[in-house]
């Protein structure tokens, strides 16, 4: 089974925590809500189900609370675990991808021996209405890609859409201390901001990046450098982010024969 998840603040904000959950389940099933705007991860959750069977065969958790978005994320992965999921796939309200990147993903998750995080690059947000040409990952310095150049290690990325299989969330589920929601349910101690102290000062990272720093020694992540992902519509060819990372000579022996 696949679960697939993502947090709709906004929705909740404007319209209410019962009524945003009811709106976008009612478009999750392909309904029409007059005056009230489409997610784009409703398309993402209709691809997987296209995808794998249908609607009705894959576990969906839709959340309009992220006010605290770490605690947000932390739920989803207690979720995803609990689901007994194979894969997990954690997707923000603004992010999309092609379906054949969602299909790579997953399989590149379910068929890994390994507790494995694979990111889908997607571009970052600039100031106002225009979108930087930069990208949400950063992988480990120097690495060369793997599985026939589908993937990249990553030292650090963002979570817009990242996909988890079953090692992962249970090497985590086992390995990372827990905490207690505000309705006393357990969850992972994942997500939390971390301070890092440097030679230059302290670094704040977000809850996304403060994710890897806490996973990195239980789990093997990575970038996907094959695909499309749509950030709030800024597209972006995966291609061009392993053009940016990997040397051509480096890209061309690691890609598929």
């Amino acid at each position: 089974m696949i679960a697939v998840s993502t947090i709709c603040y906004l929705h909740g904000k404007i319209l209410g925590l019962t009524q945003s959950q009811q709106v976008l389940q009612a478009l999750v099933q392909g309904k029409e809500v007059r005056g009230v705007p489409r997610p784009k991860a409703i398309d993402t959750i209709q691809k997987v189900g296209d995808l794998f069977g249908d609607l009705d065969q894959i576990a969906i958790r839709i959340e309009p609370n992220g006010s605290s978005l770490g605690k947000a994320r932390a739920r989803a992965l207690a979720w995803a675990h609990g689901s007994g999921a194979a894969v997990w796939v954690s997707c923000d309200d603004d992010v999309t991808a092609s379906p054949g990147t969602l299909q790579t993903m997953v399989r590149l998750c379910r068929e890994a021996a390994e507790p494995r995080v694979i990111v889908a690059p997607c571009a970052l947000r600039a100031e106002g209405n225009h979108q930087e040409a930069s990208v949400n990952v950063l992988p480990v310095k120097d690495a060369l890609p793997v599985e026939h150049g589908l993937l990249l290690p990553l030292w650090r990325g963002g979570f817009g859409l990242v996909a988890m299989n079953r090692y992962a969330l249970q090497a985590i589920h086992d390995i990372r201390p827990t905490c207690r929601d505000d309705d006393g349910t357990a969850m992972p101690l994942v997500f939390n901001c971390e301070v890092l102290m440097g030679r230059d000062g302290a670094e704040w990272l977000g809850e996304d990046f403060s994710f890897f720093e806490q996973v990195r020694q239980d789990v093997r992540c990575y970038a996907l450098l094959r695909g499309e992902t749509d950030h709030a519509g800024a597209v972006i060819d995966l291609g061009d982010v392993a053009r940016l990372f990997v040397p051509q000579s480096a890209s061309s022996s690691s890609s598929e024969p």
